[in-house]
């Protein structure tokens, strides 16, 4: 860049200015041109020598901007860069008003760029107008301007108050700073100039409660007057397992500059205790509350959530209870209804499998999923042949063979006794009757596919090498990204800490202060007022995160056991799944 501008300069003369110097000048002008043909020749030491005489004895004479031009040049060359410039800051400084300043500007902010000085470069070329910079000052200083902070460009617009490129920089800086770097009257008249009609993009600002770092609530059970995770209370394992993928991700976080502070707070699973830790001046200063896990407390601190506007969530549970009538409440998962209306309208959207065989436990969310699908199902026009509660202590092997009776294959034509497409909904989550469930539909010999919840991944004598067999696929709104580079580092990272290897709490833990600290980092506090509206968001650990219009993860990926490794079988929106490079 440097050599290219140099030759169109170069290429320039600018010796019609002598002509009235007499027999002096005609020595200047032999004595410039001399100067001019060495450095074309690439002969700089040579240049600089005649350039430094000329500048010495000619104090006064009116080529004395071209002179320390070329001077600049040929010290650069020869690597004096200091030199070089001391020679075009004198332009600047005495001779402001020459044609070719901007030129000098523009050597400057090349050498400033080498020393990847970027504010200088800013401070250069700022008081160039846009008209005039040519696409390299321009492609030079737009690089500069992404490289400083909302703080020095507000700086920097407060001094060049008419560039119009820098003051849209500064404005856009300072909409996703976290911290507030200017007055609200300042960022009124920065509006004005620059952010067109859009006064909401101001609102949106104020509103948004970002700052420079955030306070995180842990409402758990520790059941312990300090939390320390390397003490470990066996009974109460899980919740240490939660908190120390939480203390991960902070130290996650802070590597990618977003500070969260976690601040544990022992519940006891005791609403007094709750009563008085809400009451906690310390509170006021949070702003995400994790938890609390257990339904005792759960309605006061929803209560305060909703009177304070304290965002909360819940890392592990699957409940709606969780976020009903709470506006600021959320879960890392999907809850159960989501988990069947999704699966439904996956099936609804394949059509090869369309009519529903649905068997159902007797807990709350077993009937939950089952019941979300039903209606989901129905909705969509679509047939649900079997909808049968299973009652594992009475007969419920064989009631299950009944109600499944008609997928069984008849091994004389290789055709079930029900002939249409047909797929089976086994909405249990314990392990016994799960078991036996699954047997009695493998009885029947049967070929239509088998989806069941995640819970299926923990049972112990259920193999996943049956479930492989069986081809049973399995909706896992918890499915981790396993070979992922991410979770190998966080798998290491676990184990040189705690010297044991992670559990499904530990991700979820980690995975809920990770992408609710960005959450807080790129929207402020009041986060909630995007997440509804943005798009699917990449976790870390997790595929992905979609909360349009919901206060639960609406992406459900359905996993398939593969050659002894799980699979993703659906693809998320706006992801398209490799499973080799997964892998990698």
């Amino acid at each position: 860049m440097i050599k290219h501008f140099f030759l169109i300069f170069l290429s320039v003369s600018c010796l019609g200015i002598l002509n009235t110097y007499g027999q002096s000048a005609k020595v200047i002008r032999n004595k410039y041109e001399y100067a001019r043909q060495l450095i074309k020749q690439q002969k700089y030491v040579a240049a600089e020598v005649v350039l430094e005489d000329l500048l010495k004895n000619n104090d006064k004479n009116l080529i004395k901007p071209n002179t320390l031009y070329l001077h600049a040049v040929a010290a650069y060359h020869n690597k004096e860069v200091s030199k070089a410039t001391l020679s075009l800051e004198t332009i600047l400084q005495k001779h402001n008003k020459w044609e070719k300043a901007n030129d000098a500007r523009f050597f400057l902010a090349t050498i400033a760029s080498e020393e990847q000085a970027y504010t200088r470069i800013c401070e250069l070329l700022s008081p160039v107008a846009e008209g005039e910079l040519t696409p390299e000052m321009h492609l030079l200083y737009e690089t500069a301007l992404q490289h400083l902070s909302a703080e020095e460009l507000v700086a920097l617009q407060e001094k060049f108050p008419k560039n119009k490129l820098l003051g849209k920089s500064a404005l856009h800086a300072v909409l996703l700073s976290p911290e507030d770097v200017m007055s609200k009257t300042a960022m009124e008249k920065l509006i004005k100039q620059y952010g067109g009609n859009e006064q909401a993009i101001y609102e949106d600002y104020l509103n948004s409660g970002r700052k420079s770092s955030y306070n995180v609530a842990v409402f758990f059970p520790f059941f312990q007057e300090k939390t320390d995770p390397q003490n470990l209370r066996i009974s109460n394992e899980f919740v240490y397992d939660i908190y120390k993928g939480m203390l991960l991700a902070e130290k996650q976080l802070l590597k990618e500059g977003i500070e969260i502070n976690l601040l544990p707070f022992d519940t006891q699973r005791d609403t007094s205790i709750v009563k008085e830790i809400l009451e906690n001046p310390d509170m006021k200063g949070v702003d995400l509350i994790v938890g609390p896990l257990y339904g005792e407390t759960l309605g006061m601190v929803k209560n305060y959530s909703n009177k304070t506007q304290t965002p909360m969530v819940n890392p592990i549970s699957m409940n709606s209870l969780v976020f009903k009538d709470a506006d600021y409440s959320f879960l890392l998962s999907s809850s159960y209804e989501t988990l069947g209306e999704k699966l439904a309208s996956y099936h609804h959207a394949q059509r090869d499998t369309a009519k529903a065989y649905i068997i159902y436990g007797a807990s709350s969310r077993e009937k939950a999923m089952a019941k979300t699908y039903l209606d989901t199902y129905d909705s969509l026009g679509d047939t649900v042949a079997v909808y049968s509660e299973y009652d594992y202590a009475n007969r419920g092997f064989i009631t299950a063979q009944e109600d499944l009776r008609a997928l069984e294959m008849d091994d004389s034509t290789g055709v079930a006794l029900d002939s249409t497409s047909a797929h089976v909904f086994i909405s249990l989550t314990r392990e016994a009757p799960s078991r036996t469930a699954l047997g009695a539909l493998q009885s029947l010999n049967a070929k239509a596919p088998v989806y069941v919840p995640d819970t299926w991944l923990e049972y112990n004598q259920l193999g996943y090498d049956l479930l492989e067999s069986g081809e049973v696929n399995i909706v896992a709104p918890n499915y981790t990204k396993e070979n992922s580079r991410n979770a190998r580092m966080f798998e290491e990272e676990f184990l040189d800490t705690y010297f044991d290897t992670p559990d499904k709490y530990a991700y979820q833990g980690f995975e809920t202060v990770y992408f609710f600290g960005k959450m807080l980092q790129e929207h402020g506090k009041k986060f909630y007022l995007k997440l509804s509206s943005l798009p699917p968001q990449e976790g870390y650990l997790y595929p992905q995160h979609d909360y349009r219009n919901s206060q639960d993860n609406q992406y459900i990926p359905i996993v398939r056991f593969i050659d002894g490794q799980l699979e993703v079988i659906t693809i998320a929106e706006g992801e398209d799944i490799d499973v080799e490079e997964e892998e990698k």
